[in-house]
C-alpha cells in the first residue's frame, strides 16, 4: 500500500493525469495513520519523503512525526519556519513548545539547531523562569 501511495502516477501521451492528483489526495488522507503504524525505517522514510512541509508540521504538532524522523526530514525537505516543532519536558517547568531553525554550513555539511519559543505558547515565560532558576536540563 505504501509503495502504491508513494509512487508517482505516470501519464501517457501528455494526457491530463488525474491519477497523480488522486494519489496525492489519498496519501494526505491516510498519512497520519500510515506514520502511526509504520515502524520499518525504509517504509517510514518513503512516506516522509512524499509529505510536504505543511503536512509534516501538522503531524509534528500532533506527535505523529518525532525527533527520530528529523534526519529523514532534513535530508528530503528544505527547513522552513514551522516545519520543525519540538516539545521538551523539563522537570521544573513542564512542557516547552519550541520551534527549531536549522542553519546549514555548505562547506562542512554541519547543522546548527536553534530553538526558540513557539509563537502562541507560554514557552518564552517558562524559559525565562528557567534562566532565573539557573536550570537548563531537558529530556525529550
Amino acid at each position: 500500500m505504501i509503495e502504491a501511495l508513494c509512487t508517482t502516477s505516470r501519464t501517457l501521451y501528455d494526457v491530463d493525469n488525474h491519477g497523480e492528483r488522486w494519489r496525492k489526495e489519498s496519501l494526505a488522507a491516510v498519512l497520519p495513520a500510515l506514520l502511526l503504524r509504520t515502524t520499518d525505517p525504509a517504509l517510514r522514510r518513503r512516506v516522509l519523503e512524499q509529505s510536504d512541509n505543511e503536512q509534516l508540521a501538522a503531524l509534528a504538532d500532533q506527535g505523529v512525526v518525532t525527533v527520530a524522523d528529523l534526519p529523514v526530514i532534513l535530508d528530503t525537505h528544505r527547513p522552513t519556519p514551522g516545519l520543525i516543532i519540538g516539545t521538551l519536558l523539563h522537570p521544573h517547568v513542564g512542557r516547552l513548545d519550541l520551534q527549531c531553525d536549522v542553519v546549514l554550513s555548505p562547506s562542512t555539511g554541519n547543522r546548527l539547531f536553534l530553538y526558540r519559543p513557539q509563537p502562541g505558547t507560554d514557552a518564552a515565560e517558562r524559559l525565562e523562569f528557567l534562566r532565573v532558576l539557573g536550570h537548563q536540563t531537558f529530556t525529550t
